[in-house]
């Protein structure tokens, strides 16, 4: 399973990601900590449950019309992903109502799609 977004390049954790930190400054300069254009430049290990979260959360934006992914879809999409629900129970967070208030959110900020569909922007750092 790959990201769907083009935004973070998330990967798999397994033994063709690298996991040796990346340089704090771009081999192309700039400045430090900076986002190279086109997205992060090394692969982000993530595990099976932080990418389906990534890939639902992608889904529930564009399914609502978003031009981007926003913090209410990556929550939400935590309370479907069946592992990381898990995870909010175990923290005492009750996945029900917190669906619940998240699609509450996610409908008020729904824009206007009569014109037809509206596409699903990247999330570029800021810099």
């Amino acid at each position: 399973m790959a990201y769907k977004g083009g935004d973070l390049n998330l990967r798999l954790a397994g033994p063709a990601v690298s996991r040796e930190a990346p340089s704090p400054t771009p081999r192309g300069g700039g400045a430090p900590w900076e986002w190279p254009a086109g997205g992060a430049a090394h692969p982000i290990a993530v595990d099976e449950a932080v990418l389906a979260s990534c890939n639902t959360a992608y889904d529930i934006a564009h399914f609502h019309g978003s031009g981007e992914v926003r913090l209410e879809h990556l929550l939400h999409a935590l309370t479907r992903v069946a592992a990381a629900a898990q995870i909010l129970a175990d923290l005492g967070i009750r996945a029900d109502i917190l669906r619940r208030d998240t699609a509450v959110a996610i409908a008020s900020r729904c824009p206007n799609t009569e014109s037809g569909s509206v596409e699903v922007r990247e999330i570029v750092p800021m810099g």
